[in-house]
């Protein structure tokens, strides 16, 4: 019933943003995920605009620290993190998706 509010909440002004995973590393609970080692400032400022204002929208928050990562696997066993050959990643938007089972659905495209 919110989902209007939030689409338009998340609505915001999304530069060019270039991102290197650089760094594999398996997450507690087995999440096989690639990271990078810096975060552009142009993904922090986006983070933070995006979180300001769903928060406004009254969208709750968990209190864990923002990490960008792609998720590779998930309840992967024996598997130790690694070096890895660095992924570009090139953005000129971002996403609303609704996150069931371990699939995304987009739900609207912001650029």
């Amino acid at each position: 019933e919110q989902l209007g509010h939030i689409t338009h909440a998340a609505d915001i002004p999304t530069a060019r943003i270039e991102l290197t995973l650089d760094r594999l590393e398996v997450w507690k609970g087995g999440a096989v995920v690639l990271q990078p080692s810096s975060v552009p400032d142009a993904l922090v400022d986006l983070h933070d605009r995006l979180t300001q204002s769903l928060r406004a929208c009254g969208v709750p928050f968990d209190a864990r620290p923002f990490a960008p990562h792609l998720t590779l696997g998930r309840k992967a066993q024996g598997i130790a993190a690694a070096a890895v050959r660095p992924v570009a990643w090139r953005s000129d938007g971002h996403v609303l998706a609704l996150s069931a089972g371990g699939r995304y659905t987009v739900l609207a495209r912001f650029a």
